[in-house]
């Protein structure tokens, strides 16, 4: 008897609206929180934008949809903004003071775009600088500053920039722009030299350093 009553009343409490919610949202959190995250790091140039130093590029990478996720791990695909491949990515979270961070991303596949950039693409200045700063703003995301290790001072400089000369130095496929930074620890201003290569039609930046 006693079962029957314990039956009745769990069967009427998984029922209730109140217990499929709570199931529902404690489902739900995990992807939501993943897309929130992704969201908040594309905010400024609406991709995230990531570092592939397999392809010694910058991929800028538009969620597509969230895939799988686990309390430390997610899985999401994304079109890579800038060459139309699909992208998929994992992630590695932390927990920080109760929030949940992306620690680490990897590439996991790639379905690349059959259609290709013209190796005679023609590309403005403006072009190319918004290669030099989507590469900044990836080097940037985990630090938040852009990090150069200056030989000459034997130290790592943590960056921020402040503006890129309007004028783009070109050398055959190699395009050169100087940008301004300050110096995070020192408040001094700093030139650096951001060098892209065109190659075939696909620019990606070659190198960066001090003037």
């Amino acid at each position: 008897m006693k079962n029957k009553i314990f039956k009745i009343i769990l069967t009427l409490l998984f029922l209730s609206p109140t217990f499929c919610y709570a199931l529902d949202s404690q489902n739900q959190e995990m992807p939501i929180v993943i897309e929130k995250i992704i969201n908040e790091k594309s905010k400024l140039t609406g991709t995230l934008d990531f570092f592939d130093e397999k392809e010694n590029r910058v991929r800028n990478l538009k969620l597509l949809k969230v895939i799988d996720e686990k309390e430390t791990q997610a899985q999401a695909e994304f079109r890579d903004n800038s060459s139309g491949d699909i992208v998929t990515v994992n992630f590695i979270l932390t927990k920080d003071n109760g929030q949940l961070t992306i620690t680490k991303m990897t590439i996991t596949d790639i379905k690349p775009n059959v259609a290709k950039v013209s190796a005679d693409t023609i590309y403005t200045d403006a072009q190319i600088q918004e290669v030099m700063t989507t590469y900044i703003i990836a080097k940037s995301q985990f630090t938040e500053t852009f990090d150069i290790f200056d030989e000459a001072k034997n130290q790592m400089r943590k960056l921020k920039l402040i503006t890129l000369d309007p004028a783009v130095r070109r050398y055959g496929t190699t395009l050169i722009s100087t940008g301004t930074f300050t110096d995070t620890q020192t408040q001094q201003e700093v030139k650096i030299d951001i060098t892209v290569e065109n190659n075939n039609g696909e620019l990606s930046v070659q190198g960066v350093r001090f003037k």
